[in-house]
């Protein structure tokens, strides 16, 4: 009898291998393996199957999903961001849909405080309420730090540019007579990396007029004592230290180890700090000693009063007490009284978005609606964003006034659906940039909507709704947001009781979440507050077992929507094949260009194939990126690829019933979605069934099938328009020529939209510096110690 996989290429806490056992007289020993309980005898060498099975009556929960709306005429905007507010309470600023608003608190109806066309960050007020600060970015000037006299309206200002040169800039402050602090970022490999050199703790002078570098490691700095010192942070994880130096970076002292503390804000007149930890918010005495002393409330010895529980962001101070924001709440602590709470005040702001007026045929193609039987020669019918009709081309009544496009010898397929996609840009924090690499390698690929169970909060909701405004081109982003980690760390999410979920959740939820990521809570009640605050409030689970097999079933009896990566163990047999199978509405997708207990398939497309020279990639992928792994690469045995035994079963799920997905982890951005179906393939499946799980299935498994997912009439008009047949060679799905995205077609090899409306796109990075920089891990530009995420195995740049 063959023994199956082990698990010496993962985890050991369970053991390596089911448990051995001798007979009393040690003349046999009984094993397990391929599913079954065998009999070795020792002296005779021969194995002999011993019968067993077991009935076990086991009762599970029914998967509950949420029900996003991919497409709106009227966007209501969540994620605000980056709150400041004028010292006498009366006015506060904010960023959304990429640039600052400004609203009165006491009719607060947003207005823009620009007409800057690219992104700005960061506004910040002087404690007299004299001026303002706040950085801009855009791809073909990059960043700048700007100043402005302010005004009471907000309507009208003059606005200074302090900074000489263009950089990559974030987290102004300013002094009551203008002097500026700011932070000065390196380059990267999301914004480019021109004007990245000397990057630091930055303080620009209005008497000298020029700016001098005082502090080589800083961030989020804040002017103190009268202006005199500037506090700052530094480290990173739990090392984390609030310090203190003169204005020439002179007389550096270390207030408070920050631990577990994700942001702070001291008082203008640095009497008390605020303070976030575990998403609540503490205040405490500002003591300054020669002794370097833990803040975090559950290690200082300074007296912590807890003033919110309500997960507040963007600390900041003005003269009548101390603020914050949550999604599109703002909130105000007036600190006088003995038991002060915070007034919430929500700020409305809807944008419209229109999707043309465009009537588009698409005739003569083949058409794989994923709603029944190929067309092998059809028209489908596109008004503004949605499907119209799709039929054989003689059925179809093309009006007068549509614009045409023949498409003989073309294949017509749904857009795919990227239900586990990691996009290079989702764990950076701003600036952002106007065009993105991730986004547009992804739709050329074919790939029109994605969900991300892991990415920075902040940056990917932001990212989302300017994509669904029409403001950003990429696929649409749908994401959990930061997961629910419940290892000690500092993304540590502490779930102790249902109130805490309910907490987590609806924190994520404010921000523009529809779904969660439960990832190692360690205990399976902790696990289950998760379920049960999400079932309340009409979410999505999508949790993560770390590649712990007993962990991951307890996710499928509880009732999550889906099981994300693979279960470690393969090939499955009928305990968990029938288990799965009564409880089919929980998906799977097994991520098998990441898969865990062995060989991934990532590694076989490599040596497999000359990546370097794929033409389309190439056009949104730095050329030193996309050569530095894939020229030389490490070559492993055929028969030596796990992935394969894991998407055989994956295909024995599917033919149960089972809701079997594609998700490509971000690996290769474009093609790497392409590898992943691949890979089902050479698990078993037929083309058929590959395009199941790309199209349909994944739709199905996010619960957004009534809308995407299959050619209807009624449907959003999401397609890929292939050279190429799938159906008779699934390595054909990578020939998209065109993709379209709510009814807006474009060009694959140049991503300009062609129709309704022909529009030229913003130039990447890489084509205006040249693409022969790598890309450096130390340079991600994340600038908010919250955002230091966990690294599973499957995010590392190797995993076996």
């Amino acid at each position: 009898s063959e023994l199956d996989h082990d698990q010496q290429e993962v985890w050991a806490v369970f053991g390596l291998y089911p448990n051995f056992a001798w007979t009393p007289t040690s003349d046999a020993l009984f094993f397990w393996a391929g599913g079954g309980i065998h009999r070795l005898d020792l002296a005779t060498r021969e194995v002999t199957e011993i019968p067993f099975q077991a009935e076990v009556d086991v009762q599970l929960a029914k998967a509950q999903k949420a029900k996003p709306q991919l497409s709106a005429s009227e966007i209501d905007v969540k994620m605000m961001r980056d709150w400041s507010t004028v010292p006498d309470g009366s006015v506060v600023v904010f960023h959304a849909l990429g640039q600052l608003y400004t609203a009165r608190v006491d009719e607060p109806v947003p207005q823009r405080l620009t007409d800057f066309d690219g992104f700005e960050y960061s506004p910040s007020f002087s404690r007299n309420g004299r001026w303002l600060t706040y950085v801009q970015w855009s791809d073909a000037g990059y960043g700048h730090v700007m100043r402005a006299r302010w005004k009471r309206s907000g309507v009208g200002l003059k606005i200074d540019r302090i900074t000489s040169e263009p950089g990559h800039y974030q987290n102004p402050a300013i002094s009551d007579n203008g002097d500026v602090v700011y932070e000065k970022l390196s380059g990267n490999g999301f914004r480019g990396y021109h004007h990245g050199l000397e990057p630091g703790l930055y303080l620009y002078s209005e008497s000298e007029g020029s700016a001098r570098r005082i502090v080589r490691e800083a961030r989020a700095p804040q002017f103190i004592e009268s202006d005199s010192r500037i506090a700052y942070e530094y480290g990173g994880g739990d090392k984390r230290v609030l310090a203190s130096v003169g204005r020439s970076g002179e007389e550096q002292r270390d207030h408070y180890q920050l631990g577990r503390v994700s942001e702070w804000a001291i008082e203008p007149n640095g009497h008390r700090i605020a303070y976030r930890e575990d998403f609540k918010v503490y205040l405490s005495p500002m003591v300054t000693s020669a002794k370097t002393q833990p803040l975090s409330h559950g290690d200082t010895a300074l007296p912590a009063t807890q003033v919110s529980d309500h997960a507040g962001r963007y600390l900041h101070w003005s003269d009548v007490g101390l603020h914050w924001g949550l999604g599109s709440q703002y909130f105000s602590l007036a600190l006088e009284g003995n038991d002060p709470e915070a007034v919430s005040l929500p700020i409305s702001l809807t944008e419209e978005r229109d999707y043309g007026a465009g009537l588009l045929a698409y005739e003569n193609a083949r058409i794989i609606t994923m709603a029944g039987t190929p067309i092998e020669r059809g028209t489908l019918l596109v008004q503004d964003n949605k499907i119209l009709a799709v039929g054989p081309t003689e059925t179809v009544v093309i009006p007068a006034n549509a614009r045409r496009f023949d498409l003989t010898d073309k294949t017509i397929v749904p857009g795919f659906i990227d239900t586990h996609a990691h996009h290079s840009g989702h764990f950076y924090s701003s600036p952002l940039p106007q065009t993105n690499a991730s986004y547009l390698a992804n739709l050329a690929f074919g790939v029109t909507t994605t969900h991300d169970p892991s990415s920075n909060t902040e940056t990917v909701f932001s990212l989302s709704e300017l994509q669904r405004t029409g403001r950003l081109v990429g696929p649409r982003i749908l994401s959990t947001g930061a997961v629910l980690y419940g290892a000690k760390s500092n993304s540590f999410v502490d779930i102790q009781s249902l109130e805490d979920a309910r907490l987590h959740l609806s924190r994520l939820q404010e921000q523009g979440a529809f779904s969660v990521k439960s990832y190692n809570q360690p205990r399976r009640d902790q696990r289950q507050y998760v379920m049960q605050a999400a079932a309340e409030l009409g979410m999505s689970v999508y949790p993560e077992g770390g590649a712990t097999f007993y962990n991951q079933l307890t996710h499928l009896i509880d009732g999550a929507a889906g099981l994300e990566h693979n279960l470690p163990i393969a090939p499955l047999y009928e305990d968990v094949l029938s288990l799965w199978a009564a409880a089919p509405e929980v998906g799977y997708t097994p991520t098998l260009v990441v898969n865990y207990a062995g060989l991934n398939s990532e590694f076989y497309w490599y040596q497999s194939s000359d990546v370097w020279n794929h033409e389309l990639l190439g056009k949104y992928t730095p050329l030193a990126e996309l050569t530095a792994r894939s020229r030389r690469v490490e070559k492993a045995a055929d028969d030596d690829f796990f992935f394969k035994t894991v998407a055989a079963s994956a295909k024995d799920l599917q033919e149960r019933g089972v809701l079997v997905t594609v998700g490509a982890h971000g690996q290769l951005q474009g093609l790497g979605y392409h590898w992943e179906m691949w890979s089902l393939a050479l698990g078993g499946m037929s083309p058929e069934q590959v395009l199941q799980a790309a199209t349909i299935d994944g739709a199905r498994y996010l619960n957004i099938h009534d809308q995407v997912g299959s050619l209807e009439a009624g449907k959003l008009a999401d397609f890929a328009v292939l050279g190429k047949n799938p159906l008779a060679d699934i390595q054909h799905t990578d020939s998209v020529e065109q993709v379209s995205i709510d009814g807006v077609l474009y060009d694959s090899a140049t991503m300009n939209a062609v129709a309704p409306v022909a529009q030229s796109r913003g130039l990447l990075w890489f084509e205006r510096e040249g693409g022969n920089v790598l890309w450096d891990a130390n340079n991600w530009g994340m600038t908010r110690p919250e955002d230091d995420f966990p690294m599973c195995p499957a995010h590392q740049e190797r995993h076996y």
